[in-house]
Formats: structure tokens, sequence, C-alpha cells
């Protein structure tokens, strides 16, 4: 459970961070206004209204380890009082207290407000490092050395407080993580029972086609949404996987029958699956890109409705969870992959804890993607084993090198990492990444070595990738499968977690936002925000639907927003969970 002590420290903590960082910003970063030269350059004035804005996210980043600090008392008071209270099964944030009297729904939902207020502090601690970090990517280079000298002991002090933060919610997500696994079986059992219906022939089903013309990932990101549709609609999947592209023995080539005792339409014909054809006994579905309107309520990002409340306390990505239970299902290895993944493991020495990253170098980039040095893979890389040790001190011995699992399609970056880094050890494999050459890349030795790095991608303890890439975030996907609450565990260098052909994305402002400069957007609280992405410099771009504005806005003036869906199976199971 979350200690009250470490809250306290926590939110401490926090607020020395606040009073580091302001006092920095009033005694050395005047500059743009001190120093006459700097004021002649044209983007002093644009620094100067970043570190004002700064500022006011430091401002609000102590008001919400005040709010936090409050909660903390009112906990403290539960526990002192005179009530006879009993501990339940922690959650994030904090222990559910709960007793005999009326009031128990009211000490769940303060819980449930504690989980909320501290995962968005958690999201405030990281933005602040994309902020201030961020704001000085673009000061005058004769400020170069007081500025990384601040960054150097900011970035210190932020990677020690983001450890802290984590240390916090440790113990906590040990127990979130068993009844996730406990969730998760209840899924896969309704998933196994809707693809092996009583009566096939009688069952009513949805044909999905596994033949959209894109790589891998993409094609699993397209059965998995098939999968969704099925779910939802309460549809045996069928998987019609004749024309697959990477096998001419299909989906099994490498994974487990979808269905062991239904596979066939029995001569029906397929109707495209949309309102008039609803009641249809086959139905057909199209890519994502034209599904018709009527299914969109079961598009991703989505969950179940019946157990958003538990994954709102289990989880610090719903939707992220929801998608790897599908996927998980779909991609269970059959024995001849199981066995050489097992052999790859043993190859690579594959042992913890490592960083996975994912580079891309072909074909995707300057089309889907932009080119990313691996210096930039290897500072997050760095970073994440630094927050670690802040967090715990006995994290790695110090003979033990930093490991990390890579997975590209460049062949040479192998060479580079090991030349590079010394003092990092490098797993993976030169000849999967040839495999995914052009020339190769639609074969069965192509597919079996995709599916090792997404294997080993998923089992890292941290991805480091580019979400535009449907690699990485399959890998982010099956890592909520594997380990619980992953949430936290990723850093993209460009996009934020999306599904492709997904619902709008949406914000909700939990504060004004005046603009301070050309680009910038108004908010008013309670708007909602459709987010087109991060700029990792603690601004994200996006369409305020009240005014119609595309622009940009301040990340920590907003929080996410879920969408549900009702789902047609039974949760009795699950909610001993809650």
């Amino acid at each position: 459970m979350l200690r009250l002590t470490n809250l306290t420290l926590f939110v401490v903590s926090s607020c020395l961070l606040c009073f580091f960082v302001a006092v920095v910003l009033v005694s050395k970063l005047s500059f743009p206004v001190e120093s006459q030269r700097l004021r002649e350059r044209n983007n002093s004035w644009m620094v100067l209204a970043r570190l004002r804005e700064t500022q006011k996210q430091l401002e609000y980043f102590n008001q919400r380890a005040l709010e936090l600090q409050n909660r903390v008392k009112e906990i403290e008071k539960v526990y002192t009082s005179g009530y006879h209270l009993r501990a339940k099964e922690t959650v994030d944030g904090g222990d559910r207290i709960a007793h005999s009297e009326p009031n128990e729904q009211t000490f769940r939902d303060a819980t449930l407000d504690h989980i909320t207020t501290y995962r968005q502090l958690h999201r405030d601690i990281v933005e602040l490092g994309y902020m201030v970090n961020g704001a000085f990517r673009k000061v005058p280079l004769e400020a170069s050395a007081a500025i990384s000298e601040f960054l150097s002991r900011f970035n210190e002090q932020h990677k020690s407080l983001v450890g802290l933060s984590l240390r916090l919610s440790s113990s906590t997500d040990r127990r979130n993580a068993k009844k996730l696994h406990e969730l998760s079986k209840v899924v896969q059992s309704q998933l196994f029972d809707l693809q092996h219906p009583l009566n096939c022939q009688n069952a009513r089903k949805l044909v999905c086609s596994l033949d959209k013309p894109c790589g891998f990932a993409c094609q699993v990101h397209h059965i998995t949404y098939c999968l969704q549709i099925a779910y939802y609609t309460n549809r045996t999947m069928i998987l019609n996987d004749k024309s697959w592209s990477y096998s001419s023995h299909g989906w099994t080539s490498v994974f487990q029958p979808i269905s062991n005792s239904c596979r066939d339409i029995y001569d029906e014909e397929p109707l495209r699956f949309e309102r008039s054809s609803q009641n249809a006994a086959v139905v057909s579905l199209p890519y994502v890109e034209s599904v018709s309107p009527f299914l969109g309520p079961y598009l991703p990002q989505n969950f179940p409705e019946e157990i958003s409340e538990i994954l709102l306390r289990l989880h610090s990505y719903p939707p992220a969870w929801w998608a790897g239970e599908l996927i998980s299902y779909l991609m269970r290895y059959n024995s001849e992959m199981a066995d050489k993944l097992e052999q790859m493991a043993t190859l690579y020495n594959f042992s913890y804890p490592v960083v996975g990253i994912h580079v891309r170098r072909t074909d995707k980039v300057g089309t889907e993607a932009t080119f990313h040095r691996l210096e930039e893979y290897m500072v997050e890389v760095e970073k994440w084993y630094d927050i670690q040790v802040y967090k715990n001190s006995s994290f790695l011995s110090p003979a033990q090198k930093r490991k990390v699992y890579i997975a590209t399609d460049d062949p040479s970056l192998f060479s580079e990492a090991r030349t590079t880094y010394p003092n990092y050890t490098f797993i993976g494999s030169s000849d999967v990444a040839r495999t995914a050459d052009l020339k190769w890349r639609y074969s069965d030795t192509s597919l079996q070595g995709i599916v090792t790095d997404i294997h080993f991608l998923s089992l890292s303890n941290y991805l480091v990738c580019t979400f535009s890439s449907q690699v990485c975030r399959l890998a982010y996907e099956r890592m909520q499968h594997l380990y619980g609450d992953a949430g936290y565990n990723f850093r993209s260098l460009d996009d934020i977690y999306y599904y492709g052909g997904q619902r709008e994305h949406t914000w909700l402002a939990v504060m004004d936002h005046v603009p301070r400069k050309s680009g910038e957007i108004e908010l008013r609280r309670g708007d909602q925000i459709g987010v087109a992405g991060n700029h990792w410099d603690g601004y994200s771009k996006g369409v305020n639907k009240r005014t119609k504005m595309l622009g940009l806005f301040p990340t920590y003036k907003t929080v996410e927003t879920w969408r549900f869906a009702k789902s047609p199976f039974s949760w009795v199971n699950a909610t001993s969970l809650i």
C-alpha cells in the first residue's frame, strides 16, 4: 500500500523541486531581460514566454502536491478515527478503506479520486521535465554553459523525484498486477468461449480477412480490431488467412488456431457488417478505415463498461490493457514457435533488467516516421536506468552492465551501438534485422524474425521506440498482458499511444489557458480537446471542440478521458477484484 510517510516525503520532495526550479528561474534565468545582447535576438522573447509558462506549470505542480497532501491528511483521519475499520485489497494510490457503516461507498469513491490525483501528479512530474528541457532547447548559444549546468542539476533532481513517485506505488503495483492477472483469466476465458460455440453452424459469425496490404504488426492490429467488434457484437470470428502475404501456411504457421472447432461459415454468403445487416448470420468486416459508423462505439480506444471502475483502479491506461488482452489471445505461439523463442532467449542470454529499443531505419523513414539517431534512444535508456537506481539503490550490482535489447531493420546498428556505448550490453540479432529487408520481408523467415523481436520487446522492462510504428505499439500492448500495469513503461520519441482507426482521442481541460504566442489556442476549464499529439516539450497539439481552433496548449492543463462499451458477457467472476 502507499505508506503515508512515503507519501508525505513525496509531496515534500515535489515542493522542494518546485522551489529549486523557481529560485533558478528567478536568479539565473532572467538573462533575456537583463542582457541587451540576448534581447536583440529574435527568439529571446519566445524563450522568456516559455520560461514564464514553465513557472506557471511549477505553480500548478505545487498546487497538485498540496492537493495530494490534503488527501493524505484525510486518510490519516480515517486511520486515527474511533471507527472499527478493516483494510481491504489495495489499489494504486492507497488503501481502499471500508467498514460496515453506510458510508463505505464514500471511502471507495474518495480512494478512486486519490488514485486519479496520484496518477495526474506523476504525469505532471514527467511533463515538467519535458517542459523545462524543451524551454531551453531554443536558448541562445551565449547562455549555453549556464543552461547546461542548470539542466544537469535539474535533471538529476527530476529523475530522483520520478523514482520516488514510482517507489511510492511499487508495493501497490505488485498487488494490482495479481488482480489484473486474475481479470485477464476472465477475459481470456470469454474469448475462448466466443471462439468455441457449442453449435458452430448455428453461431453468428464475423469473417475477417488477413489480407490488409501492410506489415505484420499492422495486420495483427487489423485482426485485433475484428476480434474486438466480434466480441462486442457476440459473434465468433472466422479468420480467412488463405492469402496471407507472410506465409502460405497461414496464421497457424507461428500461432495456435484462433478456434479449434469453429472455422467454417457453411456456405453462408457474408454480408458487409452495417446497421441493415446486423441480424445476418454471417457478416464480413472491412478495413477499419471504411467501417460503418454503426460500429463506431465499438472501435478502439475503449474497454468494457462493466469493468471500467476495476480497470481505472488497477491500470494507468486501460485501453492499452484491453488491446493487449485481445492481442495476447490471438498471438498464442504454436509449439514450434514457442521452442524457437526459448532457444533465442538462451542464445541472447536474455535476463533482467533490460530495456528494449525498436529503431526504424529503412522503408518507413521519411514516409511514416522521422529518422532518429541512436543517441536519442540511449539518452532515454540511461534515464530509465538512473531512475530505477533512485527508486531502489540495489537495483543493479556494481559489476552489472546495463542491458539493451535491439530490434531494428538496420543490421549495422548493432556494431554502432557496441562501439559507441561499450558500458552497455546489447543483445538481439543482426540476422533477424536482415530479414526485415524488403527483399525478404514477406517470407516465413521474416515472419519468425518479427515475431521474435516483438516477443522480446514486450518482455523488456521498458520500451524506447516510436509510437508511429505499429511494431512499437504492438509490443507495448502485449506488455500490459505480461506485466499487469505497464502503462508508464515506455518512452516514445514521436507520437503518443494510439490505435489505427480509433475514435477521436479526447482530453479534458482542467485549467484555463490564455494563448501567449502565435500557434497557441485558448482553453477554458471543461473544454474537450481532440488530441493530435504531444510535442514532448510541455506542449501538446489539438483542436478545441468549443472554439474549433487547432493549436498548441500546455499538456499539464489537461487530463485523459475514457470511452466505454457494453459487453455481452457476465462479469460475475470479476466483481471481487474491485
